[in-house]
């Protein structure tokens, strides 16, 4: 999800890395996430949503994108090759589904938990690399905002809510 959506969306960049529309969104809580799909689905007359936890792992699982290959220098920004910052969206290999940016760069929320506390998962830029994989999450507080946390959208294909 792009500072650039966001920002035409919302107004506003919350970033805290901001050198370029390309970048992952981030410093964003959960609660400010939902209002943007709220916003988004009205903009654009689509039904967007945050994936559960288990709609995460299985299109990383599907897409072959763990667990062999979630070190590989292709797949993931994490603490050893990203020099502190994020970097622009689709730079890193996708998965054999096409999804970019499963692993590193920013964690992702998921709407998976007990209120108020969400899994967040996919590790970042911050991460060691041998937790930008599937099996490392946390769970965070659903107000939380830090430069290493953002969002993934998926498109709701039949229009309906989930």
């Amino acid at each position: 999800m792009t500072q650039e959506l966001w920002s035409a969306v919302m107004g506003n960049n919350p970033s805290v890395h901001q050198d370029g529309d390309s970048l992952p969104v981030d410093n964003v809580d959960l609660v400010e996430c939902m209002e943007f799909i709220h916003r988004l689905d009205s903009i654009s007359g689509h039904n967007f949503y945050i994936p559960t936890y288990p709609q995460w792992l299985y299109t990383g699982y599907l897409g072959k994108q763990f667990p062999s290959d979630s070190h590989a220098p292709d797949v993931a920004w994490h603490r050893d090759n990203a020099g502190n910052v994020t970097h622009s969206v689709k730079q890193k290999a996708p998965n054999s589904l096409g999804v970019y940016d499963m692993l590193g760069n920013v964690a992702e929320w998921t709407i998976s938990g007990s209120d108020p506390l969400f899994i967040v998962a996919g590790g970042s830029y911050e991460s060691e690399k041998d937790r930008c994989n599937d099996k490392f999450r946390e769970f965070d507080h659903c107000n939380v905002k830090t430069s290493s946390i953002g969002l993934r959208l998926v498109l709701n294909p039949d229009g309906s809510k989930k």
